[in-house]
């Protein structure tokens, strides 16, 4: 009997190295679900989550690292929208002329 197969990521290494970039909970939908009214204990059984680790990251300050990336990205995001060279800025629409 040998070794387990592995898979060609856990063989080379390429694989996530540290939590930053395992996938992370829904927690932020709980959040704002229960924003919208709904009960958390509801939210909770609909994704299949546990309440009690809900709150404890709840109750988790935000490192300033995270919250300095949010900002920059929702700046970049604000200015890409508000160009008017950019390819996905707001254009009005042509509207066809009425009888047509």
């Amino acid at each position: 009997m040998g070794a387990p197969a592995r898979s060609p990521c856990q063989r080379d290494g390429c694989g996530p190295r540290d939590s930053q970039h395992l996938p992370q909970p829904p927690y932020p939908l709980v959040r704002e679900l229960a924003g919208d009214g709904v009960p958390v204990t509801v939210a909770c059984r609909v994704l299949k989550l546990a309440r009690q680790p809900y709150f404890r990251w709840l109750d988790q300050p935000m490192p300033d690292a995270t919250l300095e990336e949010a900002y920059r990205a929702k700046a970049l995001f604000d200015a890409h929208r508000d160009d008017p060279h950019s390819a996905t800025a707001s254009r009005p629409t042509k509207r066809a002329a009425p009888g047509r």
